[in-house]
């Protein structure tokens, strides 16, 4: 992996008598975001990135929460008072490297004049006389912002058949062949809205989207008929059902596009159509709808679901 030196430098002056108490990381944490939330860096490819303390819709590298993990990962390597920090990001093709130093009262202090001393003295070029530990924490995914919708109180027509906290993510109606009608509808309980990346392949083929407990449900004028659990058959590269809200537009990769709010981002773009009836077994009836279930090899793997128009109508998973 390729190295990104944040600008930062934390120092001081004689070592502390040990690690700082548990009691004292969040604080710690809270004020070493504060430092990485100067400004942004430049990676390797040339992109800028937010490592920490991003606005709404900002993909960050470090929060708070993932800053207290590292505090406490130097502490358990017994690396307290200097240490090398190297973050390392499985999706991301350089690390994020900090010099995190505490002063004698167990304080950070910062100066950006101290980086380039740091890296000579790291890279040998001008022995200090310091002993530095190197201390590496890995973490799967990067900080994602999440949003929980705010869902209205008015609960009438299909919501008022549905659990309260239910978020309507999109309905049909089907006809079966004796005229009847019921309506299809994909719903999400605990839902929360997730701004993609859009930086590799699977994030720019599920785009931003929904997740939580995803169900597929039939229900007629007065009751629900049928429901079907989908969220173990969503899979996304980090395990959880994504179920894709807006597609990737030209532009959402770069970190200071996702600098702007949710609103400025999402008001005028068209919703992605998830159910769309097709006639897929042949039957001549236009009762089977596929929805993206995962991506592997860079290529989007569908599920098939139906409705069997029997006297009391089913949904029903087709088997792969």
């Amino acid at each position: 992996m390729g190295a990104l030196a944040a600008v930062v430098w934390l120092v001081g002056a004689a070592a502390p008598a040990g690690p700082p108490p548990d009691d004292r990381i969040p604080e710690i944490a809270a004020q070493l975001e504060g430092f990485l939330a100067v400004k942004d860096v430049v990676a390797p490819d040339g992109s800028k990135v937010v490592v920490a303390g991003g606005s709404s819709g900002a993909s960050m590298l470090l929060d708070v929460g993932r800053i207290e993990t590292c505090l406490r990962t130097i502490g358990e390597a017994d690396a307290w008072p200097a240490a090398w920090l190297v973050v390392q990001i499985e999706a991301l093709s350089f690390d994020v490297v900090l010099p995190v130093r505490l002063d004698d009262s167990g304080a950070l202090v910062w100066t950006v004049d101290g980086l380039r001393d740091a890296i000579r003295e790291a890279t040998g070029r001008k022995p200090g006389g310091r002993t530095w530990n190197l201390v590496v924490q890995g973490f799967r995914t990067r900080v994602e912002n999440r949003y929980v919708y705010d869902l209205p109180s008015d609960r009438r027509g299909l919501l008022a058949l549905l659990p309260e906290g239910t978020l309507l993510r999109e309905a049909k109606v089907v006809e079966l062949p004796d005229g009847r009608r019921y309506t299809l509808a994909l719903v999400l309980r605990e839902a929360e809205f997730v701004p993609s990346t859009c930086d590799d392949c699977a994030s720019r083929i599920l785009g931003h989207a929904d997740t939580g407990r995803v169900l597929l449900v039939l229900t007629d004028d007065t009751e629900v008929r049928d429901e079907v659990d989908l969220t173990d058959l969503l899979s996304s590269p980090d395990r959880r059902p994504l179920v894709p809200r807006y597609r990737c537009e030209d532009g959402d990769s770069d970190p200071a596009e996702r600098e702007r709010s949710i609103e400025e981002r999402f008001s005028s773009r068209t919703r992605v159509p998830l159910l769309l009836p097709q006639d897929l077994d042949g039957d001549g009836l236009a009762l089977e709808i596929e929805i993206v279930s995962r991506v592997e090899d860079c290529v989007a793997r569908t599920v098939t679901l139906a409705v069997v128009p029997t006297e009391r109508p089913k949904l029903y998973i087709v088997p792969r």
